[in-house]
């Protein structure tokens, strides 16, 4: 079914406790213990999802050879590592590493290279904006979670964040997708999870545009369709929707939208599954990948993107902030070919939102006036903003730093 908008199909749960047990050479004793010896941690998925762990098509998670884990006490703030030893496809898998000096509570991460330090009950955290991609999963490392106990030889551990799984039916293969909220969301960066002795909350600050998104890279040779793309990303209620980007292998891109709702919160340790949607080229991806700024003619599927002539080290660009609007120019230093772009829009734009810009440029010869066309904007980062006219196909890179 066609659609240009994707809404909640279904919410399928997938909860994730891991039994984990420790055994030393010698029979455990009091929660005090002396760091050094070599420990072995057995680790069972009680009702598994993913770690690199991978995802089969009952939603089940198997430990991969790779799998680490980082266990932590008020004595180690730092953590010490445990690697997988045994136990690669299985849902039961070993760990093995140096055990902790001092008495718990213990606290425990995976993957471990996101965990940072303890502090009191809170372990920091560092979400990254990407993640790979698994046929029917979420890609390595990309579902964090944690646990806590009094004494280290028995951890339990409970998953952090929520899923979204992106299927199209049809297209050329995809080199990836980009998901991008459209609310305050934090979706990537430094942040800090709250252990405790019930359900694990994550927080993530929202330092900038650049923490609104994930992207989820394919393979080089692309992954064919039909095909599903599962994000992990912090549990929350997308208050304003988001906004997903489909890449092909042939530099293409299609725009979807999800509004917003309770149909399309991402909640603790489940996955949002989201309606099937065919693919349809409708820009170039280079568009959305260019870090220059100005007007561009024709951005769409079946046209040639044209370059700008602007170059940092032979031109110039100015800007003016005004109360409510933002004017950039660019100019070339250089003669031939003369190049300018003179673009006012609103200082402050929302994704998702239409604006009516001014645009006044010479490009090789060509000069455009634009002032009675909306544009919208289909993606932002911490300095730029990139809008089109999905009538007539033209763009606008807006610079937004200093």
């Amino acid at each position: 079914m066609k659609t240009n908008s994707l809404l909640c199909a279904a919410v399928v749960a997938v909860a994730a406790l891991f039994a984990v047990q420790c055994e030393n050479a010698e029979q455990d004793g009091p929660a005090t213990r002396q760091r050094g010896k070599q420990v072995t941690i057995e680790a069972t998925l009680e009702q598994p999802i993913g770690t690199k762990t991978t995802l089969n098509t009952e939603r089940k998670v198997l430990w991969c050879a790779g799998d680490q884990i980082k266990v932590y006490n008020s004595s180690t703030p730092d953590g010490v590592v445990y690697t997988l030893s045994d136990g690669d496809g299985t849902t039961a898998a070993k760990f093995s590493g140096t055990s902790l000096s001092g008495s718990g509570p213990f606290y425990a991460i995976y993957p471990a290279d996101a965990g940072g330090a303890l502090s009191g009950s809170n372990i920091a955290v560092t979400l990254p904006a990407e993640q790979g991609y698994v046929a029917g999963s979420f890609g390595s490392g990309a579902a964090v979670s944690v646990a806590k106990a009094d004494a280290v030889n028995r951890l339990s551990f409970k998953n952090v964040l929520g899923g979204v799984a992106l299927s199209v039916t049809s297209g050329k293969p995809f080199s990836g997708v980009r998901l991008q909220t459209r609310g305050d969301e934090a979706l990537n960066g430094a942040g800090t999870i709250a252990v405790g002795d019930g359900t694990p909350a994550v927080s993530v600050g929202r330092a900038s545009d650049d923490n609104s998104f994930l992207y989820l890279r394919c393979p080089e040779e692309g992954v064919s369709a039909p095909a599903t793309f599962v994000l992990m990303l912090p549990p929350g209620a997308f208050s304003s929707g988001f906004l997903v980007e489909f890449l092909d292998k042939e530099g293409n891109v299609m725009f979807r939208s999800a509004k917003a709702g309770n149909s399309n919160t991402v909640s603790r340790s489940t996955i949002l599954d989201m309606p099937a949607t065919e693919y349809s080229a409708q820009y170039k991806a280079a568009f959305f990948e260019s870090e220059s700024f100005g007007y561009f003619p024709a951005i769409g599927a079946d046209a040639t993107l044209q370059a700008l002539d602007y170059e940092e080290e032979t031109g110039q660009y100015a800007y003016t902030d005004g109360s409510n609007t933002r004017q950039v120019r660019v100019q070339s230093l250089r003669e031939d070919p003369a190049f300018y772009a003179d673009i006012t829009t609103p200082k402050t734009m929302s994704l998702g939102e239409s604006y009516r810009p001014t645009v006044n440029t010479l490009v090789g010869g060509t000069k455009t006036s634009v002032s009675n066309k909306d544009f919208t904007v289909l993606k932002k980062t911490g300095n730029r903003v990139w809008l089109v006219n999905p009538t007539d196909k033209t763009g606008i890179i807006q610079l937004m730093e200093d």
